[in-house]
């Protein structure tokens, strides 16, 4: 992907933290964060980073659309019995050659303990 123009899909990035870091590395990137409530709404939008306020279980990504779709400790959050469906409907919206992105939090972590995951 590089500095080429990609479409990348920040799927719970409701803080915009990733997004913005990509932004200001890549600024030709077209970039989607979608969560079901975006804290910085308007600093993204101007910015240059599109935001959807959508449940994830409900959106529908745009099938063959996304060079990268990421979900920042996000998929804990999703119901186990979901989470199939999702990730199908998630491949759907990746390019053929597209990257998904998953983390998530280190459970053994003390701070992540802490935080009550």
């Amino acid at each position: 992907m590089g500095s080429k123009n990609a479409t990348i899909a920040d799927l719970g990035g409701g803080t915009g933290f990733f997004s913005s870091l990509a932004k200001q590395k890549f600024p030709s990137w077209d970039i989607d964060v979608i969560d079901f409530r975006i804290y910085p709404q308007k600093k993204l939008n101007e910015f240059g980073i599109n935001t959807i306020e959508s449940d994830l279980s409900s959106f529908t990504l745009k099938e063959n659309h996304y060079d990268m779709i990421t979900l920042w400790e996000v998929i804990e959050h999703l119901r186990i019995e979901d989470i199939e469906l999702q990730l199908k409907r998630i491949y759907n919206g990746l390019k053929s050659n597209g990257f998904l992105i998953i983390s998530t939090p280190n459970f053994n972590s003390p701070l992540t303990q802490a935080l009550d995951f």
